[in-house]
């Protein structure tokens, strides 16, 4: 893991890229703090230009002080620093740093953090974790489409429950109906307010067991998730098949591997639930032609945001739905500009 202290880190770096062709370039940033900050990249496999900009864009921050790498990253190098979508991951792992630079994307470190920047990423790559590459690829290849519809579950699964309730009934099969009917009688709230509200309870909790100390901050969660759905359904202020819906709906958005991820699923999952209180699927598949749109359209360092699903690459789409074995992997994700492209194999 990565330290406070900026030379330990690029130390852990050079400790497993002992190439010559591993560059670290340094800045201070910061009038008042003086903060050590390094941008590191393999020479031939990151794009030059790609180099170029990014250091151009470290040069032009002038600012008191710089205190982590987000402060760099949010405000300063992102082309669009409004945007909800995050382009970049943060990590404390040398080994998944070292992974990204031998990909031909770029890594930035600040001095008093234990959190690497590394850049850019399209959103597809959210599905991976590091521990993908240290299994059998045929496992890692099930825990990735397990990831996959998990991470699908926790941006819709509400929002469908909520439109098949509200509009599609002709949709559940007629016992299962009846059991919903028979479980929301009495409910003062339909079904968008009762989903709205057991949403906003879940995020409480989960926001009250980050705050708290470690020690007590998990046992605060679960037993307050507990004791709260179990008296808002004795209460009869929710139903029992809302309270198994945001419990399913919670669990699949841990499944995430990256913290910028999740918050994305978090905050669209509350405009998707809006959609479909309104029209139903069609507001669903309205809000996903929208989100779609806003995704395929951001580009930062000529890295589309949805690559390699748009546009499409078949060849390097098989490293992102499954894992691809090593012996497999011939060649490094493109890069405009890469001129070192063949990872293994005959030079």
């Amino acid at each position: 893991m990565f330290s406070e202290t900026l030379r330990f880190n690029t130390a852990m770096l050079r400790r497993r890229l002992k190439s010559t062709d591993f560059k670290l370039e340094s800045f201070v940033i910061g009038r008042i703090t003086k903060t050590n900050v390094v941008l590191g990249y393999i020479k031939d496999i990151a794009p030059q230009q790609m180099v170029d900009e990014i250091i151009a864009r470290l040069m032009d921050i002038d600012i008191d002080g710089i205190l982590d790498s987000a402060f760099i990253w949010e405000e300063y190098i992102t082309n669009q620093p409004k945007s909800l979508f995050s382009q970049v991951e943060y990590t404390e792992k040398p080994d998944r740093v070292c992974g990204s630079l031998l990909e031909g994307r770029l890594v930035i470190i600040v001095d008093g953090s234990p959190m690497a920047m590394v850049l850019p990423i399209s959103f597809p790559q959210y599905w991976g974790a590091a521990d993908d590459y240290y299994t059998n690829f045929i496992a890692a290849s099930l825990f990735r489409l397990l990831r996959i519809s998990a991470f699908l579950l926790a941006l819709l699964l509400p929002s469908l429950f909520v439109a098949v309730i509200t509009f599609h009934h002709e949709m559940i099969p007629t016992p299962l109906l009846l059991t919903i009917v028979a479980s929301r009688q009495g409910i003062p709230f339909p079904a968008f307010i009762e989903a709205l509200l057991m949403e906003f309870a879940f995020e409480l909790l989960r926001e009250a067991g980050l705050r708290l100390p470690r020690s007590i901050g998990p046992a605060v969660s679960i037993v307050g998730a507990l004791i709260i759905g179990d008296a808002a359904v004795r209460a009869g202020l929710v139903s029992t098949p809302m309270v198994v819906i945001i419990a399913f709906t919670g669990i699949a958005s841990f499944v995430s591997p990256h913290y910028n991820a999740a918050i994305i699923v978090r905050i669209l999952r509350f405009g998707f639930l809006i959609a479909s209180a309104f029209l139903g699927f069609l507001g669903i598949m309205l809000l996903l032609i929208l989100v779609m749109i806003r995704m395929v359209s951001i580009n930062l360092l000529d890295l589309p945001y949805m690559s390699p699903l748009a546009p499409l690459n078949l060849s390097q789409l098989s490293d992102i739905i499954i894992r691809r074995p090593w012996f497999k992997n011939m060649y490094r994700p493109y890069l405009e500009g890469m001129k070192n492209q063949k990872r293994q194999g005959a030079k």
